[in-house]
């Protein structure tokens, strides 16, 4: 398998709080893995790591077998790397249709964007159907599901990439049907990468 993210003894700090000490984690390409924990357990705190968002104390980042700690977060971006925030901080007043198109930032080519779009609506067709919707007045699992589908089109583009997708600390009840749609959306996404 090909390594895809490598961390190395990270450590962050919040002033005087460590919030991680000695994470170490590696993925290979294909891989899907949650981090899970207790709030205030540092599962944030790694992926704004990995994002470049917060300052490391120690240790290493490494994607795609180059060092991406300390690099700036567009580079950081550019290289393949993107966060999908938890729950529903989309646009609000901004259409559902703009809200996708914001995961294609990177990507020039617009008959490759229309053709990964409409890729993604196979996986999430209740997204299509809301379109022309202020992202605002999606309800909440149709928001989660909307900030899960921009995750899938953003990898859609990336050639080695990795997605984060933060989910809500506040879900006490884990919902298998969303989980099992994710892992298989991004497998579909994958496969039809290497086809």
């Amino acid at each position: 398998m090909e390594q895809l993210l490598a961390i190395q003894n990270l450590e962050v700090s919040y002033g005087a709080v460590q919030a991680l000490k000695g994470i170490t984690l590696e993925l290979n390409l294909g891989d899907i893995v949650a981090v899970l924990g207790a709030n205030g357990a540092g599962k944030s705190t790694i992926i704004k790591a990995i994002a470049g968002l917060v300052k490391l104390h120690s240790g290493e980042i490494q994607f795609d077998g180059k060092r991406i700690d300390g690099l700036s977060v567009d580079t950081i971006v550019g290289r393949g790397v993107v966060c999908v925030p938890e729950g529903r901080r989309l646009f609000p007043y901004m259409s559902v249709a703009d809200n996708i198109k914001i995961g294609a930032y990177l990507e020039k080519d617009k008959k490759a964007i229309r053709s990964k779009l409409e890729e993604v609506f196979e996986l999430f067709p209740r997204c299509k159907e809301r379109l022309g919707q202020r992202a605002g007045s999606l309800s909440g699992g149709e928001g989660s599901i909307m900030g899960t589908m921009i995750g899938v089109f953003i990898m859609s583009f990336l050639r080695n990439g990795c997605t984060m997708m933060g989910w809500p600390n506040y879900i006490q009840e884990i919902i298998i049907g969303i989980i099992i749609v994710v892992a298989v959306a991004l497998d579909q996404v994958r496969h039809r990468r290497d086809v």
